[in-house]
């Protein structure tokens, strides 16, 4: 289920919620007021990735070159690592 932005236009109270999208759209109470003054605002996807762990640790080759090159332009105020 997605997670969306709501906000109250009575209180200006703004909270989020997990709601099946069929349902997004319906009416629904503030929770601080109780008013049916909620409209869903505008939220970003939430996106998960189980393997980013093993994809942050082995980058491409190339970046070695590039990360190299950068080195070697900053000379000795360089912090840049690599392998």
């Amino acid at each position: 289920m997605p997670n969306y932005d709501f906000s109250c236009s009575s209180c200006d109270h703004e909270f989020a919620e997990n709601v099946p999208i069929a349902n997004r759209d319906d009416a629904r109470a503030c929770p601080s007021c109780g008013k049916n003054t909620v409209k869903r605002g505008v939220s970003a996807a939430t996106v998960s990735y189980s393997g980013f762990k093993d994809n942050v640790t082995r980058a491409g080759s190339g970046w070695n070159d590039v990360l190299n090159k950068v080195k070697k332009k900053a000379g000795s105020i360089n912090t840049i690592k690599t392998r």
